[in-house]
């Protein structure tokens, strides 16, 4: 039923429905949310909610309240059309436009890591024009990158607009906002961001489709690296000019759309186009809505309310089933694979709310309880990949922190090594995680066994590897603590790291760690 359309089955703990949406699977996850796959008023659509545990924390609402404003104002042409959505839900939500595509890092990944120079030429008309309707309106995206970047048979689609922001509204703290790797100068400074932001980030964005990866920020004064002057001399200056370290140097989007001019390539490479095409196929695809008993909630959902309600009688349950039927000639509907890594809030004044909640009220959640671990020290939790430890008698410890270590680490300190490049990850100011040379200042890591998984911890520092939003550095939370979790990861036999709380791998395909779907390849294991 799912062929095709880039989502998975639900898991134990999803919904069956949000609102007004049947929910047929999951298409992503990150430390705010998840995205699904649904079905509202006849078509396909994408739903981005709010995970449980940050349903109360203000700053939270106030991104994902923005982002809802944000796409109610923009045309078709720049995103995808906002669909329905529910702001005032004990887990807000909305669902957008499915758009039958492939996101640029996919496209990489396809056409074994960079784009033909056609292509790139293509890519840069497209988005420099997305990117003119968004400054039109006086916003600024902020995370413009390979992930949020659809290629459909038309050209590009823009998405994920949580850190979006009107151009002329001012920072209320000082903490940069977006993608390291993407980031323009000013932007990592902690600046507000302009439209010249979005321009240094286009350009970036080109460079990593043109060399498989992203170019470190230029220092000043420096000169074009020769592996970008090797691409092709027109297209590389243009992307060089874009990564200059001042925004009134960069060039406007009317001058990068005219520069494309006849260089462009018609379609995308053919690997991209058969992806796309079965994401067409999908969509292409009318639904039907039966009613059919509902499988009983598993007992391992996440982030239970502190005071659950009590206990209902188990009935039978009546589930809404979607069921595609292929028809010869179905109008082509749209879905957005909204992205799954999901930056820091930050604060901003209240905006209007234009968008309203649906007709239809969201349901009232059945919450059920976490499925926790058995408090024997001898057992090790099913999903974890350690060992089991000896059932000889020890003391009953206290609650487990990493940096007190009560049991041994898997692994004794040392680097931690990327199978794709051969670099190593390290610890730079500010908390982030850079993949770079390694060298004997190489950040030391070692492996400590909690309940789920792994912490992975730095030495000296104590510090935990953590995922709630971006990739970083953070005090290692105690084993059952409120966080717990972030920062705990599934150790693969291959050299895998997954997170238990997106299910992606950690990813050293950029200059900066990060989170994506596991995928197998070098870049995702750890040496």
């Amino acid at each position: 039923m799912l062929r095709g359309s880039g989502a998975t089955p639900p898991e134990d703990g999803d919904p069956r429905r949000i609102g007004p949406v049947h929910v047929l699977g999951r298409l992503g996850a990150g430390g705010m949310g998840r995205v699904y796959l649904g079905v509202h008023e006849g078509r396909y659509v994408a739903v981005k909610q709010i995970l449980p545990r940050h349903a109360d924390d203000p700053g939270f609402h106030r991104r994902f309240g923005r982002e809802l404003d944000h796409l109610a104002r923009l045309p078709d042409g720049a995103t995808c059309a906002l669909v329905a959505g529910d702001r005032a839900a004990d887990a807000p939500w909305f669902a957008t436009a499915y758009v039958p595509g492939i996101t640029l890092a996919d496209a990489r990944t396809l056409c074994g890591g960079t784009l033909p120079v056609p292509c790139l030429w293509r890519l840069l008309r497209e988005i420099a024009r997305a990117l003119t309707e968004v400054h039109a309106l006086d916003l600024v995206h902020r995370d413009i990158k390979p992930s949020n970047i659809m290629l459909t048979s038309r050209g590009v689609t823009l998405i994920d607009f949580g850190v979006s922001r009107a151009a002329d509204q001012t920072r209320m703290t000082m903490q940069p906002i977006g993608t390291p790797a993407y980031m323009a100068p000013e932007q990592s400074d902690g600046g507000a961001g302009t439209p010249a932001t979005d321009v240094y980030a286009l350009g970036a964005t080109l460079a990593s489709a043109a060399l498989g990866s992203p170019l470190p920020r230029p220092e000043p004064g420096a000169t074009m690296p020769d592996r970008l002057a090797a691409v092709d001399p027109e297209l590389s200056e243009l992307i060089w000019s874009c990564l200059s370290r001042i925004p009134a140097d960069r060039p406007p989007l009317a001058a990068l759309v005219e520069a494309a001019g006849t260089s462009a390539a018609p379609d995308w490479p053919e690997p991209v186009r058969e992806a796309v095409a079965e994401r067409e196929l999908f969509a292409s695809r009318p639904v039907l809505v039966v009613d059919v008993p509902e499988k009983e909630p598993a007992d391992a959902p996440p982030d239970p309310p502190q005071n659950p309600p009590k206990p209902r009688s188990r009935r039978r349950k009546l589930m809404p089933v979607i069921i595609p039927v292929l028809i010869g000639t179905g109008a082509t509907l749209a879905v957005s694979l909204l992205p799954y890594v999901m930056p820091a809030d930050d604060a901003d004044p209240k905006i209007a709310d234009p968008v309203t909640s649906t007709t239809a009220p969201a349901p009232t959640a059945t919450p059920t309880k976490k499925k926790s671990p058995k408090p024997s020290p001898s057992r090790t939790p099913a999903r974890d990949d350690a060992a089991k430890p000896s059932p000889s008698k020890t003391p009953a410890p206290s609650p487990t922190r990493t940096n007190s270590a009560p049991q041994p680490p898997d692994v004794s300190a040392g680097t931690l090594r990327n199978a794709a490049s051969g670099e190593c990850m390290t610890v730079t100011y500010g908390g982030m995680i850079a993949i770079g040379a390694c060298s004997a200042n190489s950040t030391q890591w070692s492996f400590h066994k909690v309940t789920g998984g792994h912490q992975i911890v730095a030495r000296p520092s104590g510090d935990c590897i953590s995922y709630y939003g971006p990739v970083q550095m953070s005090t290692c939370r105690e084993d059952g603590a409120d966080g717990f979790g972030s920062d705990v990861w599934v150790r693969g036999n291959d050299g895998t790291l997954k997170s238990t709380v997106s299910g992606g791998c950690l990813d050293g395909s950029s200059a900066m760690a990060s989170v994506a779907t596991c995928n197998g390849s070098p870049d995702q294991r750890w040496l």
